[in-house]
């Protein structure tokens, strides 16, 4: 029966060879699916992270002031817009209105945020992304965007698309928001974080608000008055003030060269977001991912431990939380700071972050 077991054998080696195939292409798939899902779960660690190396290069793109949308060609520093800015109801096709009535419409909803109905808010970011079409490198524009998209998602509880908050993010640090005390000022968006820069920007923004009633007032003077005149010296000290601390802020920019990652820089709110976000979600093991992959890439900064320390307070695992602060490479006096943070915001609740977000 030699011819049998011949044929026994190629049909073993047959099943064999069959076996050994889907061994393989079962262990390819399970390896092919880890990659994946390891390059996916790195993409959506690192939106921080990546955030805070765009803002640590050298060459940065130049704003567009807001005020240059705000005002039309003819007017002055002091003369307020001419332009009547547009009711809700009558801004039916964006399409069809001027760039400076688009920026006006939006700076006045802006200014009352937490006022905003969500028909508002959507409305916002359709004239938002007009006028970044326009004017590509309108810092604000893409600012009130972000913020109307945030409030959308916390406020409202409508989902939006991580890509969408994360490519804003990465676009915005791009701009070199130290070029002059009013992009500055345009800058801020986190209020109230405590720390020394951002204190400085919220005194531009406030010497901002007197100018801006200062240009009311002058507007309905002659300006051969001697009221107009007292106005203009009035005007000529708040310049002063914004450049001493225009100045100032520069100073401890410079200061920080050396470790521009230490925590204190310019438009470093935007690396906060995606820790923020998370946090509101109560997606507290996300925040953690995201925080120690921070920290492995920036040691030296503070803000991937900040968030180490509070998620880990939140869930009650204090000694981890102590073990963070033990070894961690930062200074006393960022440690110290970050403590103080986190007794500013303890009684904060993480779902309501986006009543500190400012236009």
């Amino acid at each position: 029966m030699p011819g049998k077991n011949m044929e026994f054998e190629v049909n073993n080696e047959n099943e064999n060879s069959k076996k050994t195939f889907t061994i393989i292409f079962i262990s390819f798939s399970l390896l092919a699916g880890f990659f994946l899902n390891n390059i996916i779960s790195q993409e959506k660690e690192n939106t921080a992270a990546d955030v805070q190396a765009i803002l640590s290069r050298k060459i940065k793109t130049m704003p567009v002031l807001w005020r240059q949308l705000l005002l039309s060609k003819r007017a002055t520093v002091l003369a307020p817009a001419s332009v009547t800015i547009p009711e809700e109801s009558t801004l039916t096709s964006i399409s069809e209105q001027t760039t400076e009535e688009l920026a006006q419409f939006l700076d006045s909803t802006m200014k009352n945020i937490d006022g905003n109905n969500l028909s508002t808010i959507e409305k916002n970011i359709e004239v938002a992304d007009t006028i970044i079409a326009r004017v590509p490198d309108s810092y604000s524009a893409y600012k009130a965007k972000l913020i109307s998209l945030l409030v959308k998602e916390a406020k409202f509880k409508v989902e939006v698309e991580d890509d969408e908050i994360n490519s804003l993010l990465e676009i915005m640090a791009t701009f070199d928001v130290a070029s002059s005390a009013q992009a500055i000022k345009e800058a801020i968006l986190i209020t109230g974080t405590g720390n020394e820069i951002l204190q400085l920007q919220e005194k531009l923004a406030d010497l901002a608000i007197e100018e801006e009633q200062l240009a009311l007032e002058y507007a309905a003077l002659d300006i051969n008055s001697p009221e107009a005149r007292l106005l203009d010296a009035e005007q000529a000290k708040l310049l002063a003030d914004e450049q001493e601390l225009f100045e100032k802020i520069l100073a401890l920019e410079h200061n920080n060269a050396d470790e521009p990652l230490s925590g204190n820089g310019l438009n470093e709110d935007l690396v906060h977001i995606p820790f923020l976000r998370a946090l509101a979600k109560n997606d507290f093991d996300e925040v953690l991912r995201i925080a120690q992959d921070f920290t492995d890439q920036f040691p030296n900064s503070p803000i991937g431990y900040y968030y180490l320390i509070k998620t880990l307070s939140i869930l009650g695992r204090d000694t981890e939380a102590l073990s963070v602060i033990i070894n961690s490479p930062l200074s006393k006096d960022s440690l110290f700071k970050i403590q103080e943070n986190l007794d500013n915001f303890s009684d904060k609740d993480p779902q309501l972050y986006w009543q500190m977000l400012r236009f």
